[in-house]
């Protein structure tokens, strides 16, 4: 199943995996529709000093594969003043 939405990450955590649970691995999908500003992106606890990757403005996608179907990912913007878009693309 392939799931999408978009986000508007900002200072508080967002959640970028799908509220239900799948029952697999699944492939997620996180572009940064920003044209200058990063996404963050990490556990329900992530923050500007406590983050697991940096989805670039000027990148391509990033891709996560193999996500345990039980852990879920939140996304911050890099700039606390300035809301992101983020598109999301879920592939279980």
């Amino acid at each position: 199943m392939i799931r999408t939405k978009l986000v508007t990450a900002n200072a508080t955590p967002v959640e970028l995996s799908f509220p239900d649970e799948v029952q697999s691995y699944y492939k997620i999908i996180i572009t940064n529709l920003s044209a200058n500003k990063h996404v963050l992106v990490g556990g329900p606890d992530v923050s500007l000093t406590k983050y697991g990757i940096r989805v670039e403005h000027d990148q391509p996608p990033v891709t996560i594969e193999g996500v345990p179907y039980n852990d879920r990912l939140y996304a911050i913007s890099e700039d606390p003043l300035q809301s992101i878009s983020v598109a999301v693309m879920v592939i279980e």
